[in-house]
């Protein structure tokens, strides 16, 4: 402890015979009490913002039928391939579908005296959905949905039997998915 105390009064001694030391202190106390000043203040607290953290996962039957419609679609794309015909797809996913949801957070603060000079400072926040109507039904405002993570990819297709139709599909299906060529699979029909 007495270490300490003496190493501060060196420090002391140093800033009081050096201008350049002195000014730079003055200017970060200046700086740490016009901080404190807006805080308090509350230009830097924001009274109301939108906040996307919350989520709510959709039922297991909306998400069956958007991945079949994702595999509606991508058959439709490859069978219009030249060389391709007729393909059938399977997609499998991992995890579920969510959507996120738009909030409306409040924050307050409570600026408490206490006996001894200082004060406490207590912030409450409050978090509540954005709620839309539609045809009646009110509803949380969503976002943007996240779809589940792509595990695997079941190709069959007549002409999968040529090499260069099958690299064709591969490539189609990487690029319509987004997922690499390890977790995709192409097999002839027969």
């Amino acid at each position: 402890m007495d270490s300490i105390k003496a190493k501060l009064k060196i420090l002391i001694e140093k800033i009081k015979n050096n201008r350049k030391a002195q000014l730079y202190l003055a200017i970060g106390v200046v700086a740490i009490i016009i901080g404190i000043f807006l805080l308090q203040s509350g230009i830097f607290s924001t009274k109301s913002k939108s906040d996307t953290s919350s989520t709510v996962v959709i039922n297991d039957q909306d998400e069956t039928d958007a991945i079949e419609k994702l595999e509606q679609k991508l058959s439709d794309i490859l069978s219009d391939m030249a060389g391709v015909g007729k393909a059938k797809v399977v997609i499998t996913v991992t995890g579920t579908t969510e959507k996120i949801t738009a909030n409306t957070t409040t924050t307050g603060s409570t600026n408490t005296q206490n006996p001894n000079g200082g004060s406490t400072t207590t912030i409450n926040t409050t978090t509540s959905p954005i709620v839309v109507s539609t045809g009646g039904k009110s509803e949380p405002y969503v976002v943007k949905e996240v779809m589940p993570e792509i595990v695997g990819v079941l190709v069959v297709a007549k002409g999968a039997e040529n090499s260069v139709i099958r690299l064709s599909i591969m490539r189609a299906v990487e690029t319509a998915l987004n997922v690499p060529a390890n977790k995709v699979e192409i097999y002839a029909m027969k």
